[in-house]
């Protein structure tokens, strides 16, 4: 949406998240997309973000490794599939 819709992702912005500077919202329309990737590839340091912040509630998940938790076989083949590619075309 970011990168295809500018204009709604303003919009979003302005009334969900209640920004009314105008600057922001342009920028952060503008400058977002370069954090964002292309193929939403999970990485050891989010799991461990997340393995972290559940473990506070679920002490047994220290005992599990975060590469053992790693699966990318979905995102692989869903870009194989051409799903990610077919948002990023232009319109």
């Amino acid at each position: 949406m970011f990168r295809n819709d500018p204009g709604y992702v303003k919009q979003v912005m302005r009334e969900r998240l209640k920004i009314d500077d105008r600057l922001v919202v342009e920028e952060t329309q503008k400058n977002y997309p370069r954090y964002m990737p292309n193929v939403p590839y999970p990485t050891r340091a989010g799991i461990a973000v997340i393995k972290g912040f559940l473990e506070k509630n679920e002490p047994a998940l220290r005992q599990l490794s975060i590469d053992d938790q790693i699966d990318m076989q979905f995102v692989r083949e869903l870009e194989q599939s051409g799903f990610f590619s077919s948002p990023y075309r232009a319109r």
